[in-house]
């Protein structure tokens, strides 16, 4: 939840500014991206086999649309020079993450598949004609998810759901500044000389 929270914020940050609604090319990227990444977000929440794969790609994907996408647009910016170091920061940490993320997505698909090489045969069929092996190990994965979901809910302590309720609600919250309330006036707080919003 967290996760998509952080990506979802991110997208409408770029989504919302001037140099990409300007771009019908940019906007188009943009959009595939985020219809990939939320198939991806999809593939992992219903527990699917080829969940980490999936993620895997996505996070591949980055780097080309950082590259053509991401990079010239904080090239045309020209923010306040103690925000410099800051976006130089926050883009490499975004990079670094995203390739622990590829790191940790595909030990866990390998993980999975050296324990169930049936799922990892399935899963490399895909392309094939035999697509109903998938998708009966995809409906048995989900089966045993849910009846083992359902048993950890039933042995959590009361502290854990409440805490799982509090994130939930803060990240609503969050949510709902970010996307109800835009960022016009915050773009207010953060215009550089040049009139250009960051």
């Amino acid at each position: 939840m967290l996760h998509s929270f952080i990506i979802a914020m991110g997208f409408y940050i770029i989504t919302d500014h001037p140099l990409v609604r300007n771009s019908p090319l940019n906007a188009m990227i943009i959009m595939f991206y985020v219809l990939f990444a939320l198939t991806s977000f999809g593939t992992i929440f219903d527990r699917r086999s080829i969940g980490p794969l999936v993620e895997s790609s996505r996070c591949l994907l980055f780097f080309p649309f950082d590259s053509y996408v991401m990079q010239p647009w904080i090239e045309q910016l020209t923010p306040p020079m103690h925000l410099h170091g800051f976006i130089d920061y926050m883009l490499g940490l975004i990079r670094l993450i995203h390739i622990v993320s590829i790191t940790v997505w595909l030990i866990l698909w390998f993980r999975n598949a050296r324990r169930n090489p049936k799922a990892f045969k399935a899963e490399l069929l895909l392309a094939s004609d035999n697509k109903s092996t998938l998708l009966k190990e995809d409906k048995c994965i989900s089966a045993f998810a849910y009846s083992n979901n359902i048993n950890v809910i039933n042995q959590r302590r009361p502290w854990a759901i409440a805490l799982y309720a509090v994130t939930m609600v803060i990240s609503l919250t969050f949510m709902f500044f970010i996307f109800a309330l835009r960022f016009d006036h915050c773009n207010n707080i953060f215009k550089t000389s040049n009139n250009i919003e960051l």
